[in-house]
């Protein structure tokens, strides 16, 4: 199988996310996608319970059979790095893909283990800030091959609707239906 792994805090997930992987899935001819929320990352700091955003995930992800949320990054209760979620998913069988946005290409070489990561998946990179740099040149001696997406970019963020949440602006057309609903309940990002 051809696997995409979406990590990132989905803090919380949007329409953003779903449209980017829809995409990635449907262009790269993957067979599944995992979403693969952080419990803790090393670059940011969150407040919303990682209860509250795994059930989220599960909401919007509840009517796609493509797409699964993969909790070993909560499991583990601490700092996740990539390379080692990468790592314990490997498989021989299955063929891996990381999911990077473009704004994080500037960051990646001072990820933890960064070169690891090449042993075990290929990089797609989606378009977030349209962001290309020179880092690619670097990174091409890792052999490891490098695949750019032709995504729309969304002008969407996890920031921005915890912004509109606590400016008490509407995100109904932001998140999924579910989402909206599960946010609104519990009085998230308020």
């Amino acid at each position: 199988m051809k696997i995409g792994l979406f990590g990132g805090t989905f803090n919380p997930i949007h329409s953003g996310h779903i449209a980017t992987a829809r995409f990635v899935l449907n262009e790269f001819k993957l067979d599944l996608i995992y979403f693969i929320p952080a419990y803790q990352t090393a670059y940011k700091q969150f407040g919303s319970n990682s209860s509250y955003r795994k059930k989220m995930i599960k909401l919007a992800l509840k009517n796609n059979k493509n797409f699964k949320l993969n909790p070993i990054e909560l499991k583990n209760k601490g700092i996740s790095y990539t390379c080692d979620t990468v790592k314990s998913l490997y498989n021989e069988k299955d063929q891996f893909y990381m999911i990077l946005g473009d704004e994080w290409l500037t960051e990646f070489n001072k990820w933890n283990n960064f070169q690891d990561i090449f042993k075990y998946a290929k990089l797609i990179v989606v378009n977030r800030a349209n962001k290309k740099t020179s880092l690619v040149k670097s990174l091409e001696k890792y052999k490891t091959e490098i695949l750019y997406s032709k995504n729309p970019v969304i002008d969407i963020s996890s920031s921005l609707i915890r912004e509109f949440i606590q400016k008490e602006k509407d995100i109904k057309d932001l998140v999924p239906e579910k989402v909206h609903e599960y946010i609104k309940k519990y009085g998230l990002y308020a």
